[in-house]
C-alpha cells in the first residue's frame, strides 16, 4: 500500500490582491478611495499628517519641505498609499507599509489621518476594516501601527478595531554622562553567537524595525554581517545574557540626522528593573564615539517598571505600538 503524501501549501502575500480589495467602493458613496500614487497626492497626504502632529504639539520641528523632500528622494516606501476622497477634495489619508518574508507579512500602518471636519463619522473606522478585508484576501498575517504619546483620544479606535498594545517606541538623550557598566560588553561573534541566537529566538526579539518574526537563520547572517554602524550590546551575569541591545547608526529620513536606532532592548523578565536601565547606559557609552544626536529605541514589551526605568534614565516615550493578529 502506497502511502499518500499530504502537501499543505502556505499562502504567499499578495500585493496585488491587497490593492485591489483595499480600493472597492466604500458603502458611503460621497467617499471614494483612491491610489496616492503620485508624489504630489502624496504631498498633500503628508500636509494632513503634519496638520494633525501640529494640532496636538504646535512647537513640531518637523517642516513640510523636509518632510516633501523625504517623499521626492523614495526616503519614505509605501506599499499602499491612498487618499480618501469627497469629490476632487483630500479629505483623509492612508499610509501602509509590507514588511517581513513573503509567507508571513505584517502591514504596518504609518499613517492614518482623517480631516478634522470629517472626524467623528466613522470614516476611520471603515477605512480600517477595509484594510483588515484587504489584508486577510492578499494574506497578510496581522496588522500592526503606532500612534503619537500625546494623541491618546485614537487608542480606543484602534482598541475596538482589534489592536492590542504591544510595545513602545522611545526618544533618549546621548548627551547624559555615564559610567561603564562592568556587566556590559560588545557582542563577539567567536564566544556569543549562539548565546545571542538562542536568547532571541526564545524571546521571540524582532532584530527588525517593523516585524517581530525573524527566522533563525536569518538572524544568524545578521549577527555575523555586522557591519561598522551596528552593534549589538550585551548585559551578562554569572547565569549567562541577562540583556541585550541591537543597535545600527542611521541619517534621519527627514533630516539627516545620525540616529542610534535601538531595534531590540530586551532584559531576561525575572531580572530586576533597574537592569534595562543599565543597558540603556551601556548603548550609551558604546555609541558615544560616533555622536548620534539621539536614541530612537523599540521595545516589544508594555511593562509599567521597565518604562519607568527608562524614563528615569532620560528616555520618554514618543509612541505606542499596537498589533492585530489576523490568522
Amino acid at each position: 500500500m502506497i502511502a499518500a503524501r499530504i502537501i499543505t501549501r502556505v499562502a504567499t502575500f499578495d500585493p496585488g490582491r491587497l490593492r485591489a480589495s483595499f480600493f472597492a467602493p466604500l458603502d458611503r458613496a460621497e467617499i471614494s478611495l483612491a491610489p496616492a500614487e503620485s508624489v504630489s497626492h502624496r504631498f498633500a497626504g503628508a500636509e494632513l499628517v503634519l496638520q494633525g502632529v501640529r494640532e496636538r504639539s504646535p512647537r513640531f520641528s518637523v517642516s513640510l519641505v523636509a518632510l516633501e523632500s523625504a517623499i521626492a528622494a523614495g526616503r519614505l516606501r509605501g506599499d499602499l498609499v491612498a487618499s480618501m476622497r469627497r469629490g476632487d477634495a483630500i479629505v483623509g489619508f492612508l499610509w501602509v507599509e509590507a514588511h517581513g518574508p513573503a509567507t508571513h507579512v505584517e502591514l504596518y500602518v504609518r499613517e492614518i489621518v482623517i480631516r478634522p471636519d470629517h472626524r467623528g463619522a466613522g470614516l476611520g473606522s471603515e477605512v480600517l476594516a477595509r484594510l483588515d478585508r484587504a489584508a486577510r484576501d492578499a494574506s497578510a498575517c496581522a496588522l500592526t501601527l503606532d500612534f503619537m504619546d500625546d494623541n491618546p483620544r485614537v487608542a480606543p479606535l484602534y482598541a475596538r478595531a482589534g489592536f492590542e498594545r504591544v510595545g513602545v517606541d522611545l526618544d533618549a538623550r546621548t548627551e547624559l554622562a555615564i559610567e561603564p557598566s562592568r556587566a556590559a560588553r560588545i557582542f563577539d561573534a567567536a564566544r556569543d553567537l549562539e548565546p545571542v541566537l538562542t536568547l532571541v529566538e526564545a524571546r521571540r526579539l524582532a532584530c527588525d524595525f517593523r516585524h517581530p518574526h525573524v527566522a533563525r537563520d536569518e538572524i544568524r547572517r545578521r549577527l555575523l554581517a555586522l557591519g561598522p554602524d551596528q552593534r549589538v550590546v550585551m548585559l551578562e551575569d554569572e547565569r549567562g545574557v541577562l540583556g541585550l541591545a541591537w543597535c545600527e547608526l542611521v541619517p534621519s529620513a527627514l533630516d539627516g540626522a545620525l540616529v542610534c536606532v535601538v531595534r531590540v532592548l530586551h532584559v531576561e523578565p525575572d531580572r530586576a528593573p533597574s537592569a534595562i536601565g543599565e543597558l540603556l547606559d551601556a548603548v550609551r557609552v558604546a555609541l558615544a564615539p560616533r555622536r548620534p544626536a539621539r536614541l530612537a529605541i523599540t521595545m516589544w514589551s508594555t511593562r509599567e517598571d521597565w518604562i519607568e526605568t527608562l524614563s528615569s534614565r532620560g528616555a520618554r516615550v514618543a509612541r505606542h505600538k499596537m498589533r492585530k493578529a489576523l490568522v
